[in-house]
């Protein structure tokens, strides 16, 4: 069994944290099925059976929490590349983190951008625009590449690849 990173156990802690306690009778039905048509069915399930929210939702909620979870994942990777940023680790790191910085920023924006779209149900624009948030992690990932340095980053940012696609996957079954 693989160990799930830190951020994504965070982000599911919170969530269960905040939430309201789960219904009595889980009917997690319709999240197995719409997790069925993602790229990572595994993480699909278990990330929003995390979520309290999902087991009233119908797809269209499903997607809002798929997107919310990709979200607080990028959020919480931007907050470790803050701390990582305040210890001296060289120009070279540096500069690399600060490049993975600016891109959590559009990431998180993008996100933001999606979730004000699913009001308007312009559910070809929030896919992509939660695309364009997967590759701003591989972005990320490709600056410790270029300067041959070893990504301190790099399952934070497979997590993020891998929940920004799951979410576009459920958006783009509403289309």
């Amino acid at each position: 069994m693989r160990i799930l990173p830190i951020s994504l156990l965070v982000v599911l802690l919170y969530i269960s944290q905040s939430s309201a306690s789960l219904p009595i009778e889980k009917d997690a039905n319709l999240i197995r099925e719409t997790c069925n048509h993602t790229s990572y069915h595994h993480l699909c399930v278990y990330s929003l059976q995390s979520d309290p929210r999902s087991y009233t939702a119908n797809v269209s909620g499903l997607a809002m929490i798929s997107i919310e979870l990709a979200r607080a994942n990028a959020t919480d990777t931007l907050l470790y590349i803050s701390m990582l940023l305040k210890k001296s680790a060289g120009e070279l790191m540096n500069r690399s983190l600060d490049t993975c910085y600016n891109e959590y920023e559009l990431a998180i924006d993008r996100f933001n951008e999606g979730i004000e779209e699913y009001h308007s149900k312009e559910y070809s624009d929030i896919g992509q625009l939660v695309v364009d948030a997967a590759g701003m992690a591989e972005t990320c990932e490709e600056e410790f590449k270029f300067y041959n340095l070893k990504s301190p980053l790099t399952q934070r940012n497979r997590l993020l690849r891998q929940l920004s696609n799951i979410a576009a996957d459920i958006v783009w079954i509403l289309r």
